[in-house]
């Protein structure tokens, strides 16, 4: 599966801290790096008892070619983005689909353009990013 491939490499959150020095950390020693964004949100309907919104979510796969191909993984930043992608379709978003929902709600499906290319002209370092969505909704009390 997708995390099996990936299993033993190095992920970075926002929250263990500085991401920055988390990712060029992970990118000195490995060449490649994952990057889990906090995910936003945004209200797509109101209800009189509950408020359903969107989640988008985005998971950056860093590399460094230079150093990945001689000293580091040997997996490319392409490859596991798309090892990402393969793990997060269709995957359960942790709530469970309500009477209404269809067959996809309380599931992840990836954005159109769901593994997007970031070059780092600068740096050397290529960014693919993985972008998958999913709706949740919460009870007003």
């Amino acid at each position: 599966s997708g995390i099996d491939y990936l299993s033993g490499y190095s992920v970075a959150t926002e929250s263990k801290g500085d991401l920055k020095s988390q990712v060029a950390q992970a990118l000195s020693k490995l060449g490649l790096c994952m990057v889990i964004l906090t995910p936003s949100t945004r209200i797509k309907e109101r209800c009189v008892n509950r408020v359903i919104r969107d989640v988008t979510i985005e998971i950056g796969c860093y590399e460094t070619p230079l150093l990945n191909k001689k000293d580091g993984v040997r997996k490319t930043a392409l490859a596991a983005a798309t090892a990402v992608a393969n793990a997060i379709e269709n995957a359960p978003n942790g709530q469970v689909p309500d009477e209404f929902g269809d067959e996809l709600s309380g599931r992840f499906q990836l954005l159109e353009n769901d593994i997007s290319l970031i070059p780092d002209e600068k740096t050397g370092i290529l960014i693919y990013r993985v972008s998958a969505h999913t709706e949740i909704s919460t009870i007003n009390e």
